[in-house]
């Protein structure tokens, strides 16, 4: 979507000798170049899906979830050959763990490409994981002309991982972030997102989790708190979508507590289905332990779902406090889970008019004094029920402490209790966020960095060894290697064999290209059904 509207505000790409650099970003007519690895057999070679937008799967093999190996030096050969046949100014990498992602900052500037780097995720500081692939980022900002995170939380994670410092100005010295690190927030489709045109059931509330299934997204948490939930309110239901290692420990849950009928796992859910899903629901959960902004919050409400979320990472910042309920994992666990998740019921309950509310909170008094069984006459809702946890009986008592403070904190200025309307939550969600206004702001980024002067080798070399007497000589003696083996390349391959592409592309030319196409491939079945005659 943000190449699309990258396409929509007009940038143009000229062939060498470029224009002056103020005015690089402002002519009509786009192109925008995706560089990623093949998807076999469906997606080889190169794939055009707009005018101006193009894709080129490149053949490296892949290992698990579809992530490539380092290639450093084998990847330089295909990103010359691109970035100097598509007359290219400019390399957008984006995730801190693509392979190609960081050798394409690496090898970018040895054609004078400059080059910006977004981050989408959150790192940690303590584990070798951590410490290993934080080097590994930091190594690759050494040089990069702008970085853009996702969320203000994610910048501050990544300006700290990737030590995106400079000597500060002030008398006292010290250091300040860096001028070249930018906070430009996701978006979404909201036409692709709509709430039901028909009113939800009313003796029910349904909850949707949509996700992976896996350890940082929370799905723990969501084990331990779903049988609580399901005993306390007879009227909740779950829908629960996506696939993952956790997916197992679900199963198991479900079959334990006997929630078959109460507990719908789906499995692995396109991105074409999640809408459907969605409008199936009253209140989106998202338990995830880390989280830089999270699309699938906005995705929720613009459905008009009610969010409950854990306060974790970016998520305070993706929507306003009367849409969303926070609650903090490290503070009430599983019981914090549960009794803000029973907040968001009554407010949901609220919204339907008909007297279930009422019957909800019955309900949560009925099953609280353990009328409730699970497998072998276990307790699986009410206060005793929390007696078997790992934290102990207080589990619950802090769970419901946790929510005071947090309506204390909160709903002085935002009550919860006011009616939930699906189709006024759409409209709100539908004004604060639009990928034009991504496009714009990533192309004000894209401007500013035409505008500053490119690194030269040598300042490039002095950043890498920065890195430190270990990592620096290393990635010193890759930059080196690189330059040579770069060198190498213009000499065995001259840039005048290349057959570069013909500027002014455009629609026209786009569908009859694509028209001719369809002919050749209609005449070819029609050859082969004669043969088969």
């Amino acid at each position: 979507m943000l190449s699309a509207n990258l396409l929509k505000r007009g940038h143009k790409v000229r062939p060498t000798p470029p224009l002056p650099k103020t005015d690089l970003m402002r002519n009509a007519t786009a192109k925008v170049i995706v560089i990623t690895h093949a998807y076999p057999p469906a997606r080889t070679g190169i794939r055009h899906l707009l005018p101006g937008l193009k894709i080129y799967h490149l053949p490296l093999p892949v290992l698990v979830s579809a992530a490539t190996l380092p290639n450093y030096f084998a990847f330089l050969p295909y990103l010359r050959n691109i970035l100097l046949r598509e007359h290219v100014h400019l390399v957008h990498a984006h995730a801190a763990l693509s392979s190609l992602g960081q050798e394409a900052l690496l090898h970018a500037h040895l054609l004078g490409v400059r080059t910006v780097f977004t981050d989408h995720s959150l790192f940690g500081f303590e584990d070798a994981a951590a410490i290993l692939t934080n080097k590994l980022l930091e190594a690759a900002l050494r040089s990069v002309d702008a970085v853009v995170c996702v969320s203000h939380t994610a910048r501050e994670n990544t300006v700290l991982r990737g030590q995106l410092f400079d000597p500060s100005p002030l008398p006292d010295g010290g250091m300040t972030v860096r001028d070249n690190v930018y906070v430009i927030p996701n978006a979404f489709v909201p036409d692709q997102f709509r709430p039901a045109d028909v009113p939800l059931p009313t003796d029910t509330v349904t909850i949707v989790v949509v996700s992976r299934l896996a350890y940082r997204k929370g799905i723990d948490l969501l084990i331990a708190a779903a049988p609580h939930i399901c005993a306390r309110w007879p009227q909740v239901h779950f829908i629960v979508g996506g696939d993952g290692p956790k997916l197992g420990d679900l199963l198991q849950m479900r079959e334990r507590h006997r929630l078959e009928e109460r507990i719908e796992l789906l499995g692995p859910v396109r991105h074409a289905e999640v809408r459907d899903i969605l409008t199936r629901g009253h209140i989106f959960l998202n338990s995830s332990l880390t989280e830089s902004f999270g699309i699938g919050l906005l995705e929720a409400a613009a459905c008009g779902l009610y969010v409950v979320a854990t306060r974790v990472g970016g998520v305070p910042e993706v929507l306003p406090p009367d849409m969303i309920a926070f609650c903090r994992p490290e503070v009430g666990g599983p019981g914090g889970m549960v009794e803000v998740v029973g907040e968001a019921v009554r407010r949901v309950s609220v919204r339907a008019g008909t007297g279930v509310g009422e019957g909800i909170v019955g309900a949560d008094a009925n099953t609280r004094t353990g009328t409730a069984d699970g497998p072998d006459g276990e307790v699986v809702g009410g206060a005793g029920a929390w007696e078997g946890d790992r934290e102990g009986s207080g589990v619950a008592e802090e769970g419901e402490e946790h929510v005071k403070r947090q309506r204390r904190d909160e709903d002085g200025e935002h009550p919860r209790e006011q009616p939930w309307d699906r189709h006024a939550a759409h409209a709100h969600v539908r004004a604060f966020y639009d990928w034009a206004e991504v496009a714009r702001r990533t192309e004000a980024v894209y401007e500013a960095v035409m505008r500053t002067e490119a690194l030269s080798l040598w300042e490039r070399i002095v950043r890498t060894m920065s890195l430190g007497p270990f990592a620096g000589l290393i990635y010193t003696a890759i930059l080196i290697v690189d330059c040579l083996f770069f060198l190498v390349l213009e000499w065995a391959a001259p840039r005048e064999d290349i057959d570069y592409v013909r500027m002014g592309w455009d629609r026209g030319a786009f569908q009859a290209l694509a028209h001719r196409a369809e002919a050749r491939e209609g005449h070819g079945e029609e050859t082969e059904a004669r043969k088969g005659d």
